[in-house]
């Protein structure tokens, strides 16, 4: 097997605690049957630098691979960045604190203003109150709302 550095299109980290990082890597592989990693670099220095790797076999399947890679490694927690080596040359990647969700975040801002519709289940006395965004299977029909869910 070839190995040699890689290139990916996005590189992130997130520190996990206080003494470790989680570093993903997204990007096109060259090959169907090429193996894609994330190492930390051999070398002496503070701190530690890492390096994206593809290993390629002999027998190359050619076509082009999505990947999407992570890895976990030890890190100092004083330092906010850190340095990722590849094809490329080297990148200087933040630490991010913790994920970046901003749907999440967007419907924690909206959970106070949240609406809501009662269903009424076709041809059955049976009723349903969910979420005005919400998939309802088709056996229901619409009876009230958009309204607060106290209201419905």
């Amino acid at each position: 097997m070839s190995k040699q550095y890689g290139i990916a299109r996005l590189y992130q980290a997130l520190r996990l605690a206080d003494t470790a990082v989680l570093i993903m890597a997204v990007g096109e592989a060259p090959n169907f049957n090429t193996r894609v990693s994330l190492e930390q670099l051999p070398w002496r220095i503070f701190p530690p630098q890492f390096g994206l790797f593809f290993d390629t076999p002999e027998i190359q399947l050619p076509a082009l691979r999505p990947f999407a890679v992570s890895a976990v490694f030890p890190y100092p927690k004083d330092v906010a960045d850190l340095t990722i080596v590849d094809a490329a040359g080297r990148h200087k990647v933040a630490i991010l604190s913790a994920f970046p969700f901003p749907a999440a975040e967007r419907e924690k801002h909206l959970q106070g203003q949240k609406e809501f519709i009662a269903y009424q289940q076709i041809g059955v006395a049976n009723c349903m109150i969910a979420p005005e965004d919400a998939m309802v299977p088709m056996i229901y029909t619409k009876a009230f709302g958009p309204a607060s869910y106290a209201e419905c």
